[in-house]
């Protein structure tokens, strides 16, 4: 799923080809790995008895959306 609605996305928006620097394309997958990091982390805080659901991370990533760092990028409005 994350490779769907985040990598996939990224890709067709801005091809590999279009991005100037290889300095460019680290920086977002750092973000790519800080997001994950920050939606894990924030549904950990909710999540019963240790166990994420899929509901539970879209709730998340609702909730922190504007705190992501690859929403800088504007590919999903």
């Amino acid at each position: 799923n994350f490779h769907h609605l985040i990598v996939r996305p990224l890709f067709e928006q801005r091809p590999y080809r279009e991005f100037r620097l290889e300095k460019e394309l680290a920086e977002i997958e750092d973000d790519i790995q800080a997001d994950i990091a920050t939606i894990v982390s924030e549904t950990k805080k909710e999540a019963e008895q240790g166990e994420i659901s899929g509901h539970q991370i879209m709730r998340t990533i609702d909730r922190v959306w504007k705190n992501l760092k690859t929403t800088r990028l504007e590919l999903w409005g």
